[in-house]
C-alpha cells in the first residue's frame, strides 16, 4: 500500500523542481529577446561570490555598473518569475534593465544593497517621475520610497520631476 504523505512529498518535490527548471528556461528566452540584459557584469567567480554575499561588495558593483552604463535593477520573484508588458517600455525609457534571479536569487540584503544604490542613481537622474512608472514589487523599492517620502518633506533641494 501507499503511503499518501511519501507519495505526496515525492510529488511536490518533483513540482518544484520541474517548476525552477521551466523558470530557468522562460528566463533564458527572456533575455536572449531583449536587447540589453547585461547586468553585473561579472570578470570571476571570485567576484561574483563576494557580490552574492557582501552588501557593500553589491553597492560597489552596482556604482562600477552606473558607471558603465549599465544601470540594472534587481528582481527575485521566486520560483515563478514574473514579466510584466511594460518592463520593456520602462527599460528603454529610463536606460535600465531588469534582471530576474529567479528562484536563486544572492541573499536579500545584498540585492537590496545594490537596488538602493540603483535607486538613489536614477532618482539623481530623473526625479521623481519614474517612480510613478516603475514595477512595485522591484526588491527594497518599497523601503526606498517610504524612506523617499520622509526625505522630500523635509529637503525640498531634491528634484521634483524632469
Amino acid at each position: 500500500m501507499i503511503n499518501i504523505k511519501t507519495y505526496l512529498k515525492n510529488i511536490s518535490t518533483k513540482l518544484v523542481l520541474s517548476l525552477c527548471f521551466f523558470s530557468f528556461a522562460l528566463h533564458a528566452q527572456t533575455i536572449s529577446k531583449t536587447e540589453k540584459h547585461t547586468p553585473l557584469k561579472i570578470v570571476s567567480n571570485h567576484i561574483y561570490e563576494e557580490f552574492i554575499k557582501n552588501p557593500k561588495k553589491a553597492q560597489e558593483q552596482a556604482i562600477n555598473d552606473i558607471k558603465s552604463n549599465n544601470t540594472t535593477l534587481l528582481l527575485a520573484s521566486g520560483i515563478a518569475p514574473v514579466s510584466i508588458s511594460s518592463d520593456t517600455d520602462f527599460e528603454k525609457k529610463y536606460n535600465l534593465s531588469f534582471y530576474e534571479y529567479g528562484c536563486t536569487p544572492p541573499e536579500f540584503k545584498v540585492i537590496l544593497a545594490y537596488n538602493n544604490v540603483m535607486f538613489d542613481h536614477m532618482l539623481k537622474l530623473y526625479g521623481t517621475k519614474w517612480i510613478t512608472e516603475i514595477r512595485e514589487d522591484i526588491a527594497g523599492f518599497k523601503n526606498w520610497k517610504e524612506n523617499l517620502q520622509t526625505t522630500l518633506k523635509s529637503d525640498t533641494t531634491l528634484k521634483r520631476d524632469k
